[in-house]
């Protein structure tokens, strides 16, 4: 070997190979190589992409999605571009939730959308506000809150009843529509697993909590879907349909069943004040004494022969007195006189239960509680309706009250009368 140096070229996966120099002067080591291709591959499905995980790309679903259970779609399908809450899937960042404890909604990727957040945030902060207002400020309470940790049930139906309210205040959105039926559905459903069985004082609020979120719902649900059509007021939207009724009653068979955890229960200062008297007020009118006998009921009827007994006793202390939001919670509380019994007469159009059930829809329409006040003065207005060729016009200032709430005109019997 001569005592110059040698130039190597090392080739692109080749073994080197010495290459003689051209000149004589000094000589330079030259290495040279191709970088080595990116392994990552840039066609995963977009849920792999969101949780940052190595995606097999097979089709039509990964083995990730596969064992997650999960929609799979890949960024040239067509079904990536479809809304990203038709499957239920969540942008959610689960880190913002405060505290070591993730709330359940958000531990399950099928159960959350991208909008619990805003939902949550707006429940506390405004929807609640109503429940306290009317002197239910136990769901407002921390401990209605920390429940919700605990309990799926409960939080879903928190956010149901927001993405409801919402919905009444504006926000048409579809978004917001999918959001409450998906967590009106899991709330339903957790209720029902937990109703089977249930024990200690944590329990036993969650079945209570959630119930009465979910009675809030299916009472104001219909009432914003009726707000967004034309003239529903006036509308003759033929009969009336009570099973959001049958609802706000099955909480008495709750109410029974967790009766020896009301002591401990965050409820109990709603139970203590139920037996609290009514505010004292003269007396406006004797409509007690005369719906009374427009029922047939007298100081020796009983609840067994006279299906109209319970409702009017409810009711009596309540006729008598100028409406107002300070009887809001035994108006809420009427409701307890009605049973199933009662709902059947309803749904007949029994003439003493429509005139007894028009007279508390007339009283709640006075509140004017959100989504609720126009769903109200609709029965009020069917009713009347109903009754007006069905009773003597003697008994006519009888609906004088539920007319004035809707707005009816009780003329409009003898200007028919004249016509004919």
């Amino acid at each position: 070997m001569d005592g110059s140096l040698h130039v190597f070229r090392v080739r692109p996966r080749a073994l080197p190979t010495p290459i003689a120099p051209e000149s004589s002067g000094p000589a330079i080591l030259e290495h040279s190589w191709t970088r080595r291709s990116h392994n990552k591959s840039r066609g995963g499905c977009e849920a792999c992409r969101t949780r940052r995980k190595k995606c097999d790309e097979r089709r039509p679903i990964c083995s990730l999605c596969l064992q997650k259970h999960s929609a799979c779609t890949y960024p040239n399908s067509p079904l990536c571009r479809r809304n990203p809450l038709d499957s239920f899937q969540s942008n959610v960042t689960y880190s913002l939730w405060p505290g070591q404890q993730t709330l359940p909604v958000l531990a399950d990727e099928k159960a959350c959308t991208k909008y619990d957040l805003v939902l949550l945030h707006h429940f506390v902060t405004i929807s609640s506000q109503h429940f306290k207002s009317l002197g239910f400020d136990g769901i407002l309470s921390s401990k209605a809150v920390e429940l919700g940790k605990e309990h799926s049930s409960v939080l879903h139906a928190m956010l149901a009843v927001s993405a409801c309210h919402l919905q009444g205040l504006g926000c048409k959105e579809r978004p917001y529509r999918i959001a409450e039926t998906l967590h009106c559905e899991f709330a339903i459903r957790g209720l029902q697993r937990a109703v089977v069985s249930f024990n200690g004082v944590k329990e036993a609020d969650s079945v209570l909590t959630t119930s009465m979120l979910l009675n809030t719902y299916a009472y104001i649900h219909t009432a914003i879907t009726e707000e967004s059509s034309d003239d529903t007021l006036k509308r003759d939207a033929g009969r009336l349909d009570w099973g959001w009724l049958r609802l706000q009653i099955g909480i008495t068979e709750m109410l029974v069943r967790t009766k020896p955890y009301h002591p401990q229960s965050i409820w109990l200062p709603m139970f203590l004040s139920s037996k609290q008297p009514l505010p004292f007020a003269e007396p406006c009118n004797d409509l007690d004494q005369q719906l009374a006998i427009f029922c047939g009921i007298n100081p020796t009827s009983t609840a067994i022969d006279n299906p109209y007994v319970d409702l009017m006793e409810q009711l009596a202390p309540l006729v008598i007195r100028t409406h107002g939001p300070q009887y809001m919670r035994w108006y809420v509380e009427a409701l307890g006189g009605i049973d199933l019994r009662f709902i059947d007469l309803l749904e007949k159009e029994d003439v003493p239960a429509l005139m007894l059930f028009a007279h508390w829809a007339a009283m709640m329409s006075s509140i004017g509680a959100w989504g609720t006040s126009r769903r109200l003065k609709k029965i009020c207005w069917r009713i009347c309706q109903i009754m007006l060729p069905r009773i003597k016009a003697s008994e006519l200032y009888l609906l004088d009250v539920p007319a004035e709430a809707a707005g009816f005109s009780l003329n409009l019997r003898f200007e028919i009368e004249q016509d004919i």
